[in-house]
Order: structure tokens, then sequence, then C-alpha cells
């Protein structure tokens, strides 16, 4: 069972709705039923600042119909519902439609079906009025939108020859410019209306609708053409909008024969609406961690809303945890707003330099788990040395970490590096090497270890340097190479390899699809595929988390292995919205650092940035300090930031002029990752990347990524 959203508007409370499309099985036949449900009023869910991106995000808000104040110059609206069976591929296996009139006046609003498309009148007396005053009434409402989806009950279909398919609620408006002529001039509409013939009454604007409806709803045709008629169709005057997905239905069938509706994201986004639904109206009573609770649920939604973060931030400052809000504010700095960021830094240093006049009476914390990894107690050191430490149970981040060696700080930290670099000179004998750490809750630990210092008359510091490397020949992978096969120079100068193999790290990919509406049609559809055997073909230590980005990034399933599960969402997705391309990456970045493995994006899209807080400088310089892939994709145009950031990362930037290619470049991207070799160098000064040469003894080509140094 799937979930989609839609957005009803009443005065003085427009009512959110969740249609839930139910499907069930009797013998060979599939029966289609949406059906309406009440998510909560506006006063809960319509936050003025994130003016409903919650529902809207999502690409399947069905239409926002303000009962009392309606378009002003249109009093007519007419719309077509198409059920439809689709195969994985997108292709139209069996579909249903119907067109419905809303025709509005002052005291109601009157829906009319049963229109015979070739002869184009109205058929019997199918109609339905609803007084706008029983509107304001969610009940009443709920029945307005039933009728206008399933007037005339459900659709039944016979159950499609496939193992998987999909079932598709689209929605479309009729424009026509006979109409809107008609209704810019509403109180002569009347008057310069025709006349039926051998009367005086004037045709009705429905009937106007109906003779100026374009062809394209009325022609016959096979099932293909028409198909592709729908989705295609032109926004143009005199023709079908776009088709907008209402809802969706991902279908699998059991050895058995038993066909079984998987779960999609959209019912995960139901239940965290609902939870924030919950929350938002406990905001009568002040409670800022109820209010913190919603915000906690909307962001796991969608990540990538401004506004939202902003209003994190704010909370956990008026509860007195700054230091909840310096960690987002560092996960998303490039996404906030410049002058926010500059006054928070200012607010929290302010806290922080009182706490730190205070650390002497701070606590100890024994549940704090801080451990020095680098050294063992005893262990013999000379002149330079690397220090490593990990800190676990932390309450919050650090408010400072001191590392020192006989009591003399040689390193003040705010955060937990990878590692810190000390020497002993002038040093002898047992040395005290320790780390202390102060937390922003008034808490401390420390740890510390005896170490021995060896002196020696001359020493070459050596920098160890890790690299991520593929190999090919003539196009073709190389993934039985020895370290004998290659060839290792820094400056001229020939290395050996201290550490050399094929790389066995798990995979941990975020797959980013742009989502806005120029992706509509087959690019979308082709990702779609594309994505769907992508899933099917990943290793069982891989996974893979999906995002979509339009106007907000959207997270439509975290880092799984289950491809039912992921393929589930890329089938409920209608392309809307603009493209915030450098929020979808920040973000799909900060969820590749939670988890371990190789991690890598592939990003398809098919056009450049236009709505992105994050700035393109400060996504590449993120980018730059982790060890993050980023294979990009462009559809038809070329991207020239996803090329920039391909080569930053050592990774592969390809266009794609044929979309019908996204699924073989795809499975070549997954093929290259599971071919890397993982490479270890040590070299007297730290390396620049111009000055290492690495390739093939008997030929070929070698793209490296310096993954640490």
């Amino acid at each position: 069972m799937l979930f989609l959203c839609c957005v009803l508007m009443t005065a003085p409370t427009r009512f959110h709705y969740f249609c839930d499309l139910k499907l069930e099985f009797t013998g060979d036949q599939l029966s289609v039923t949406p059906q309406s449900r009440l998510l909560g009023p506006d006063t809960v869910l319509g936050n003025p600042r994130h003016k409903l991106t919650l529902l809207e995000e999502t690409g399947h808000v069905f239409n926002q119909f303000d009962f009392h104040n309606w378009e002003q110059n249109r009093e007519i609206h007419a719309f077509r519902f198409v059920t439809v069976l689709e195969d994985l591929q997108g292709t139209w296996l069996d579909f249903q439609e119907h067109e419905i009139h809303v025709e509005r006046d002052e005291k109601a609003m009157h829906l009319f079906w049963g229109v015979n498309l070739a002869e184009r009148r109205l058929l019997g007396k199918q109609y339905r009025r609803f007084s706008r005053r029983d509107l304001d009434s969610w009940e009443e409402a709920r029945q307005f939108i039933d009728m206008l989806l399933m007037p005339e009950g459900p659709s039944s279909f016979s159950l499609p020859g496939h193992d998987e398919y999909v079932v598709q609620v689209y929605w479309a408006e009729v424009f026509s410019q006979a109409v809107l002529a008609q209704s810019n001039r509403q109180k002569d509409a009347v008057r310069a209306r025709p006349r039926r013939a051998g009367t005086n009454e004037p045709v009705s604007g429905i009937e106007m609708h109906l003779r100026a409806g374009d062809d394209l709803w009325n022609n016959s045709g096979s099932l293909k053409t028409r198909g592709r008629r729908y989705q295609n169709a032109s926004t143009s005057a005199d023709s079908l909008g776009h088709l907008h997905a209402l809802g969706t239905a991902y279908v699998t069938t059991e050895p058995d024969g038993t066909p079984v509706v998987k779960s999609s994201t959209y019912q995960n986004q139901l239940a965290w609406i609902q939870r924030t639904y919950r929350d938002w109206q406990s905001h009568s009573s002040g409670d800022k961690r109820k209010q913190l609770a919603a915000l906690d649920a909307y962001l796991n939604l969608v990540p990538g809303d401004r506004d939202a973060l902003t209003d994190l931030i704010g909370l956990y400052e008026q509860i007195n945890r700054q230091d909840m809000a310096l960690a987002v504010q560092r996960r998303f700095a490039p996404m906030l707003d410049p002058a926010f960021n500059r006054k928070l830094t200012k607010r929290i240093n302010k806290h922080r330099q009182a706490l730190l006049a205070k650390r002497d009476g701070f606590t100890h914390d024994p549940y704090i788990d801080m451990r020095i990894l680098s050294h063992k107690s005893g262990d013999t050191v000379t002149r330079y040395n690397m220090l490593r430490f990990a800190v676990a149970g932390a309450p919050s981040v650090p408010l400072r970490i001191d590392c020192s060696l006989n009591g003399k700080v040689f390193a003040e930290l705010d955060t937990i590096p990878k590692e810190v670099r000390f020497n002993t000179i002038g040093l002898q004998g047992t040395v005290s090497l320790q780390v202390q750490a102060w937390f922003y809750n008034r808490t401390t630990q420390t740890v510390s270890m005896d170490v021995n210092v060896m002196q020696v008359d001359e020493e070459v510091e050596l920098y160890s340097t890790v690299l991520r490397t593929v190999a090919r020949r003539k196009n073709h992978l190389l993934t039985d190479l020895n370290r004998e096969d290659f060839r290792f120079e820094y400056k001229g100068k020939p290395l050996t390899p201290v550490r050399f193999e094929k790389s066995r790290e798990p995979l941990r990919i975020a797959i980013v699809l742009d989502n806005s509406t120029s992706m509509q049609g087959r690019y979308v559809k082709s990702a779609r595929e594309a994505i769907g055997a992508f899933l099917n073909n990943i290793e069982a230590e891989d996974q893979v988390e999906l995002i979509a980005f339009g106007n907000t990034v959207l997270r439509l399933h975290p880092f799984s292995n289950n491809a039912e599960r992921l393929r589930a969402p890329i089938y409920s997705m209608d392309a809307r919205g603009r493209t915030s391309l450098y929020d979808a990456l920040l973000v799909a970045h900060d969820d590749l650092q939670q988890v371990e493995g190789s991690r890598i994006m592939i990003v398809i899209s098919d056009g450049l940035d236009t709505t992105s807080n994050t700035s393109f400088k400060a996504l590449k310089s993120r980018l730059a300090k982790s060890d993050t892939m980023v294979y990009g994709i462009a559809l038809g145009t070329r991207n020239h930031r996803l090329l920039e950031l391909a080569m930053s990362t050592a990774s592969i930037y390809t266009r794609l002029e044929t979309v019908s290619d996204l699924k073989a470049t795809m499975q070549r991207i997954y093929e290259e990752l599971k071919a890397y070799y993982t490479i270890e160098l040590q070299t007297t000064e730290k390396p620049k990347t111009k000055a290492l040469k690495i390739d093939l003894i008997k030929g070929g080509k070698v793209r490296t990524r310096l993954l640490d140094g």
C-alpha cells in the first residue's frame, strides 16, 4: 500500500491530506481505489517558514483548492485522471481514465463527470454539488476529494503477466484558451457566451470547455501512441498540462503467484509527518524538547531545508545546548546563511570562553572512553611522531582537547582529528604523553601513557600516503594486477609501496537523483530503470542510499542492501520543482561521513544548479577534505560543475546524449568501484599530487585518488 500527499485548501484552515492508494486482488482481477486521509490542518503542519515543504517536496501534491478564493480569472477547472499499469521500464500495459469538471459559484462547487470524449457532451445527470459552507468541514472536504479522484468507483484491471509492475495514478489539468479568455471577463462572460441553437439560453462554461478542449485527450489510437501522448504532453494553451503522479504502488509476485504490494518511501514519509503533526501540537505548551523532536523528524525527511536547520539551531541555543547547535552548524555551514553563521559563531565562542574559564571545576566522567591509538605504553619514539586517539561515549562535541608531553601542551583542539604531529626534540628517557578533553556539559576525561624517547644523530621523517587506484588497458578494467605491474615515482625517484592490496572495503554509495521539472518524461523513467538494475547487481557487503532533489533535498531511503525496498521509492517519484544540486551533494556527503567503507556518490542530473543555498566553492572545499568520490552523469546538456567535481575527486564524469545508455553507464561505474587497489607510499616530504607518478609497466591508464597524507 502506498501513500501520496495532496493539499486541500479551505477557509479559514487548509486541511492536508494523504491519499492511500488501496489495491485489492480478487482472482485475476486488480482493483485500484485512491482514498483520502486527513493528516492535519495548516495550523499544525503549515509552519510559514517551511511553506509546507514537508508535503510539497515529495513531488506528489495533488493540488491546492481554495474553495472560498478560487482563482478569480477562472471559474471552470477540468482534470483528467489516469490509472495505469506500467512495467518497470515505464511502458504502459493498460490504463483507464476519466475527466471531471469543477465549476464554482458563490455558494457551491459543482462536479460534473461522465463526459463522452468523442462527442464532447455531458451524459446523463452525473453531478454532485458541494456547499462552500459545508466544505469548511474536513469530512465534507474529504468526500469532495474522493469524488474527484474516483467518481464512478474503483478502476478494475486484469492482472498483467509480469513478476514486477507498477500501478500509477496520474492527474493533469486540461487547459483551454476559450475558457481562459471567457473567465477573464467574469461579468461579461455570460452575455458573451454563444447561444444554444433555437433558444436564447447561453452555452454553459462546461460546454464551452468541451467545445474548445484539445484533441490530445480525445483522439483514438494504439495504447503505445496514447501513452506517449500523455507522457510527453505539452503545457501550451488548448492542451493538456504535464502529467503528475498522484501515487504509485510497486507490486511483485511471489513464487506461488501471489501479488504483494511492496513498502514504499511514502509509508515512511507518512509516519514521519504524523509524528511531526503530533509533536507540533505541543507548540502551545512551550515544550522546546517536543519542538526539537518535531524538527528532527522533519529534517530526517527533508535534510536540506535551510529554514528548518536555522530553527533547529535556535531551539538548541534556547535549551542551552550550544554544543548541539555547533554540531549542526559544522555539518551544514555551507547551506546556512553567511550572516547567520557569523552571528552564531560569535555567540558560541562567547559561551565557549565562559566555560573554558571554569574548566578547573569540571567533573570527571568515567563513561567517556578515550584511548590513544597510535602508541602503546612503553613504546619507543624518536624525534618526529604521529599521535592518534579516539573518543567514544562523549556527551557532546568537545569544548577543548589538550595534547601534552610532560605537561607541556603541544596541541589545543576543538575537534577530534585523524592525527596530531609532535616531536620529542630536547627530551630524554621516559616521558608522559597525555590527552585531556573537556566537554560542554562541564565534564572531563583524561588518558595518558609513558613512552621512551630515543635520541638519534640523524633522522629522516617519512610521510605516509594512501592512494586509491584503478587501472585500465584498452577500456578493459585490470583486476588481477600485482605491485610488480606498477611503476611508482616521486619527483623522478622510484618508490616501493609499503602496502599494496586489492581494495576490500565495502562500498557505501549515495545515489543522488535530479527530480526537478526538467527531468519529466523519458529522463526520470530511464533513471528509474537504470537505478533499479543497479540495485539488483550490488553485492551483499555493499549498501546504497537514495537522495532526490528538486527545490529541496529529499532522503528517499537510508543506506541498505535490500534492493526491493530501495527500488520502491524510485517508482513513486514525480519530477517537479527546480534544481538544488549543491545542497543535495552536501547532504549526501554528510550522510556518507556517518558510515564506514569506500564512500561514493553517483549523481544523475540534466541541468545546472538553480536554487541551492550551498555555494559551489564551499561544496568543492568540503569534498576536497574528505575521501568521497563523485561520479557525475549529465543527461543531455553539459554540466561543467559535475565535471570539475569528478576530476577533483579522481572519479569519472559522463555526458549522455542518449538517455538509454544510463543503465550501462551505471553498471560500468559499479564494476570500476569493485576494481580498486589500495596502495600506501612513504615519502620524505609531504607529497604533492603533481609530483607523484604512477603508471603501468606494460602500458595502460591509471587513475589515482590521494586519500590521506
